[in-house]
């Protein structure tokens, strides 16, 4: 399970800002990934969050937005 709060939620994704309900819902949802996918320690949540954050602009995607077409 996640130690991570609302407020680490908070410092990670500044300068974007949004509700508390929304990031309780994302902290919710990361906390249900972490068990699913045995993202255990510290270190694995770190690196997990940062290809998150930087695939999704910080929550601000939720899909692909390439068509997948560069890597052909």
């Amino acid at each position: 399970m996640s130690t991570l709060s609302i407020e680490q939620l908070k410092s990670i994704i500044l300068p974007f800002k949004y509700k508390d309900e929304t990031l309780y819902k994302i902290l919710d949802s990361l906390e249900e990934v972490f068990k699913r996918y045995q993202i255990n320690t510290k270190l694995r949540e770190n690196h997990f969050l940062a290809q998150v954050l930087h695939e999704s602009m910080c929550f601000k995607y939720n899909e692909e937005i390439a068509s997948g077409d560069a890597y052909d």
